[in-house]
């Protein structure tokens, strides 16, 4: 693969996550079918709370060929040590392997923050996550959801099972 650069975010980045999250095709698996619409400050406050939570949370920017591909985070819940994981990437980018080589890095530096178990929790309708997810080692697990979510399955993966 070209120049992959998985980056913590910095404030430079912000527009670009930004764009990403407006985009309804991209966020149409996570509630937002028409985008997820933020102001400048609204990022920026977003960006301050990933900053001053580092490292029990933290985000990635991508980049392949100096080109802005997506995003991915993880959230340590400190009193379980359980991380939820994200991925949002543009649909140039899609299909190529970044998705895999993102998320396993996202999950390599929860883990390395102190998480036990790294979990996802993808809608049942998306495929290729799920498809995703399988590849990556995780597995679907019994898990009681609020009822907004009971369109999501929820999926884990150990430490050990790296």
């Amino acid at each position: 693969m070209k120049q992959l650069k998985i980056t913590e975010t910095q404030q430079k980045d912000i527009t670009n996550i930004q764009t990403l999250w407006a985009d309804g095709e991209v966020m149409t698996y996570v509630g937002f079918p028409d985008g997820l619409k933020q102001t400048k400050d609204q990022m920026l406050n977003w960006y301050e709370w990933i900053d001053k939570h580092r490292p029990l949370v933290n985000h990635y920017s991508i980049y392949k060929d100096n080109v802005f591909c997506g995003e991915t985070f993880y959230h340590i819940n400190p009193n379980d040590h359980k991380a939820s994981l994200d991925i949002k990437l543009h649909k140039h980018a899609r299909g190529k392997g970044i998705a895999f080589i993102a998320l396993s890095y996202a999950i390599d530096k929860a883990f390395m923050q102190g998480a036990d178990i790294v979990w996802v929790d993808p809608h049942k309708d998306n495929h290729k996550a799920l498809l995703l997810y399988e590849k990556l080692g995780f597995k679907v697990k019994e898990h009681i959801t609020s009822k907004e979510h009971q369109d999501a399955l929820y999926m884990e993966k150990t430490k050990e099972d790296e």
